[in-house]
């Protein structure tokens, strides 16, 4: 038997575009939501249509329901392209729709017992998902409650942070302060920064209801910055009309010392008030806590050979390998750091697992890296944070598999105490 469904599925969409139905959808957006538009719309549609797909709505449409009489359903907390294209596809077959849209359109499957457009949604919103468009999923996942969605969306701003937070200024205040605040987050203090600017230069932030200046204040450490990153910082926040409120938060942030490895910088500065090595560098500069007795353990060496050895890995210039459950803690009693990043100098195999974690005591940790790095992971790869405190211990552990180099570097400003 011939058929043409192309032309069938293209019949049913005129019907729809013109309002050729014998049912009315009223989408009625909730308030509050962050939703561009907010005015009510009425879409007029076919109900046998909506039937044959949905068994939901073909109860809705032939029991006695308020539906049924009034010949009109209201659909709220949706947005009105959402509630669009769900019509729209019940009429064509056919989805076409931005991935924020995708997820609320598989919130309305869900509802509506289609299972074929929910696996559908699933799919395109899979292959869409990318840095660029990952807040504007994330709000659509969150405001319809999409759990999976949200959490693959938060995933990707996690690991993508400087180029996905660009689009943040959408989120409502709430959501973009949990994105803000999560210790997956990984970006340094600069690079927000320059976020936040970027914002403001381009007027979204005020349209929005951000408000620059509180999430500078919130969420970048002004004394993480050199002195070059804030000069450009300023040069954003003049054209803000800000310069003057980051100029008071940058006197009130204690200045430091750029390094790229603290534990280095500190053999530096010890190197330049005792140039002969008079006195020890480990001790008042800098400890070295490793959780094995035999650490490092050579049995060549003599004994000031291997303290030689220690010094030379605690500044990150000599390799020992930590094992699985192996623990290295860094004490600097009279110097600490607000780091922006971490710099493994070694590879991770495949199934590694090892955490770095901060304090400003030796008793209350804190992890800047969320749950710590995991393998398979190349050498020589910077990964960036914000400083939340100013650590004056590091430890770094091996949960699972092996760290074969050992290294640690560590990227921040050092301050003396």
């Amino acid at each position: 038997m011939a058929a043409d469904h192309a032309a069938l599925s293209a019949a049913l969409l005129r019907a729809f575009d013109k309002g050729k139905g014998d049912f009315k959808v009223v989408v009625v957006p909730d308030q509050g939501q962050g939703q561009e538009r907010t005015e009510r719309m009425e879409f007029q549609v076919v109900s046998a249509v909506l039937s044959e797909w949905s068994e939901v709505f073909g109860a809705m449409l032939s029991h006695e329901m308020a539906e049924k009489s009034s010949r009109t359903l209201e659909i709220r907390g949706f947005s009105v392209e959402a509630v669009e294209s769900f019509l729209r596809f019940m009429h064509s077959g056919k989805l076409e729709a931005s991935p924020g849209i995708i997820i609320e359109v598989a919130a309305l499957a869900d509802k509506y017992g289609i299972p074929a457009l929910q696996e559908l949604c699933a799919r395109e919103a899979e292959a869409l998902l990318m840095p660029r468009n990952a807040c504007e999923i994330l709000a659509a996942a969150s405001r319809v409650g999409a759990l999976s969605a949200r959490m693959r969306a938060m995933d990707i701003i996690h690991h993508n942070a400087k180029e996905a937070l660009r689009g943040a200024y959408m989120l409502p205040s709430d959501l973009l302060e949990e994105v803000l605040m999560s210790p997956l987050l990984c970006i340094g203090d600069y690079a927000l920064a320059e976020v936040f600017m970027e914002w403001s230069e381009k007027g979204v932030a005020s349209r929005h209801n951000h408000d620059i200046l509180a999430l500078m204040e919130g969420h970048v450490q002004f004394a993480a910055l050199t002195e070059e990153e804030y000069s450009r910082v300023q040069v954003f926040a003049k054209r803000a009309n800000i310069s003057g409120d980051c100029e008071r938060l940058r006197r009130r942030a204690k200045r430091g010392t750029p390094t790229t490895n603290a534990f280095n910088t500190l053999w530096e500065e010890y190197t330049q008030q005792f140039p002969n090595n008079q006195a020890p560098f480990l001790g008042y500069w800098l400890n070295v806590i490793p959780s094995r007795p035999a650490f490092g353990l050579t049995s060549s060496l003599s004994q000031g050979d291997q303290l030689a050895q220690l010094s030379y890995y605690a500044r990150g210039e000599l390799s020992v390998s930590l094992q699985q459950h192996d623990e290295v803690i860094w004490l600097m009693p009279h110097h600490s750091v607000y780091i922006t990043g971490i710099f493994l100098l070694g590879s991770l195999e495949a199934g590694s697992h090892v955490q770095v974690s901060v304090s400003t005591d030796g008793v209350h940790w804190e992890h800047p890296f969320g749950s710590g790095l995991h393998g398979p992971r190349e050498q020589f790869v910077l990964t960036p944070c914000r400083a939340k405190v100013c650590a004056k211990w590091i430890k770094l552990t091996v949960h699972d598999g092996k760290y074969a180099d050992g290294r640690l570097h560590v990227h921040g400003i050092l301050q003396a105490a």
